[in-house]
């Protein structure tokens, strides 16, 4: 039963885990640190990174 499980556990985060999601975890945690700071080169910074990894 265990086996199923940890199968089944192993697809799932496979599967939530794409490339995809995981670019629009980094840029929203880029553009959040980017944010609470206080000079604007790292928001440029973070929308050029945004740009070059959506394309």
């Amino acid at each position: 039963m265990s086996k199923i499980l940890l199968g089944t556990l192993k697809y799932i985060v496979t599967k939530a885990f794409t490339e995809k999601v995981l670019t629009k975890l980094v840029i929203y945690i880029a553009e959040h640190l980017a944010a609470k700071s206080t000079n604007k080169l790292d928001d440029k910074i973070v929308g050029e990174l945004k740009a070059a990894l959506e394309e």
